[in-house]
C-alpha cells in the first residue's frame, strides 16, 4: 500500500471512530443509537449486510441487523421467534467462531472448503463474510457478521480493529436496549397490577360502611375523607373538610375523650383505636369505631390518618374498643 493510500484510511478509521464517539455521546434512545451504530459499521467495513447475534442457550439469535441496498441503509431489531439460524445466515460459520473465537474473512464463499456447503450460503451465494466474536471475561457474548453479496475480498484485516471497536459498543447499547425494554415491560406489568389492586381496594371500602380519612395533627382537620362519609352521617364532603368539624359533630361526652386520644397522638403514640359517637345530620347518634395511626411528613408535622368503621350498621363490621 502507498504512503498515500495509508493515510487515506487512516483519515477513514479516524473519521469513523469520530462518528461512533459523537453517537455515542449524543442523549439518542437506545434503539436509535444502535441505527446509527450499525449504520457507520456497514459504511466503515464495506458490508451490504451486518447482523449483531447474542447467544440465547445454545442458539443465537439477532439482535439487531443492518441492511445496505441503492436506497441506503435500513436498521432493524427483529422482535422474538425468529426461524432457525441456518436460513437467512450462514450457521456453520457463525457456530465455528462461537466455539474456536476466532475472527474469520472469508474472501470468496464460494470456494472456501469450510463454508462453501453451508446451506445459507449455497443458496444465497454471498462472496465476502467477516465474522468476529465479541469477548467479555473469556466469555463469547455476542458475535458479528457481515457479508458482500456482490465483492470478493470486500473485508480489509487492517480495519478489523476498529471492526470490533465498534461491534463491542453496539452490543453494549443492545443489552441495555434489552434491559430497558424488559424493565420497561415489568414496570407496566406491576403498574397494572398495582391499578387493579387500587381499584378493588377502592371499591371494597366504598361499598362497606368504612371512611377512610386523613387529617392534620395539630388542628386535626380533615385533608380527605372517603366519598362513604356522606352517606354515612348526611354531612356533604366539603362539609367534612371545615375547619372544627369533628370537633363540634363528636357527641357531647365523647369529645374530651375522643379528642385528648387523638391529641396523644402528637406526643408520639404511633396507633390507636377507640369508640366514639357522631351527631348525624338528622340528628342520629353514629356510634362509630376509630383506628388511627400517625406519620410524620416532611416538614415534621404529624399527619393522622385511619378508618371510621359503623357500628350501628352490621355491615360496618368494626371491632369493638
Amino acid at each position: 500500500m502507498s504512503r498515500r493510500s495509508s493515510a487515506s484510511a487512516e483519515q477513514l478509521d479516524t473519521m469513523t471512530a469520530v462518528k461512533a464517539s459523537q453517537a455515542l455521546s449524543s442523549e439518542m434512545s437506545p434503539d436509535r443509537l444502535m441505527t446509527t451504530l450499525m449504520r457507520i459499521v456497514i459504511e466503515h467495513a464495506g458490508a451490504q449486510r451486518c447482523c449483531l447475534l447474542l447467544p440465547v442457550g445454545d442458539s443465537m439469535v439477532i439482535a439487531a441487523e443492518g441492511m445496505a441496498d441503492h436506497q441506503g441503509i435500513n436498521v432493524r431489531m427483529p422482535e422474538p421467534g425468529q426461524p432457525p439460524l441456518q436460513s437467512f445466515l450462514p450457521g456453520s460459520l457463525i457456530n465455528y467462531v462461537r466455539r474456536t473465537r476466532e475472527k474469520v474473512i472469508v474472501n470468496d464463499a464460494a470456494s472456501n472448503p469450510m463454508f462453501s456447503m453451508d446451506e445459507y450460503v449455497a443458496g444465497e451465494r454471498p462472496k465476502s463474510l467477516l465474522c468476529l466474536p465479541i469477548v467479555r471475561n473469556t466469555a463469547v457474548v455476542g458475535v458479528l457478521y457481515l457479508e458482500n453479496k456482490l465483492i470478493r475480498g470486500a473485508f480489509i484485516p487492517r480495519r478489523l480493529p476498529l471492526v470490533e471497536f465498534l461491534a463491542a459498543i453496539s452490543l453494549q447499547n443492545a443489552t441495555l436496549y434489552d434491559e430497558l425494554a424488559q424493565e420497561n415491560a415489568e414496570r407496566k406489568q406491576a403498574e397494572a397490577t398495582l391499578r387493579k389492586s387500587e381499584e378493588r381496594l377502592r371499591r371494597l371500602v366504598e361499598t362497606a360502611n368504612v371512611v377512610p380519612w386523613e387529617a392534620d395533627g395539630q388542628t386535626v382537620q380533615f385533608l380527605y375523607v372517603g366519598p362513604q362519609a356522606e352517606r354515612m352521617l348526611g354531612y356533604t364532603l366539603e362539609t367534612w373538610y371545615e375547619d372544627g368539624f369533628l370537633q363540634s359533630h363528636l357527641h357531647p361526652d365523647d369529645q374530651v375523650a375522643a379528642l385528648g386520644r387523638l391529641a396523644q397522638m402528637k406526643d408520639g403514640k404511633d396507633h390507636d383505636r377507640f369508640d366514639v359517637r357522631m351527631i348525624a345530620a338528622d340528628g342520629r347518634t353514629v356510634r362509630m369505631h376509630n383506628v388511627v395511626s400517625a406519620s410524620k411528613r416532611e416538614d415534621g408535622s404529624i399527619l393522622l390518618g385511619g378508618f371510621l368503621f359503623d357500628l350501628s350498621n352490621p355491615e360496618g363490621g368494626g371491632p369493638s374498643a
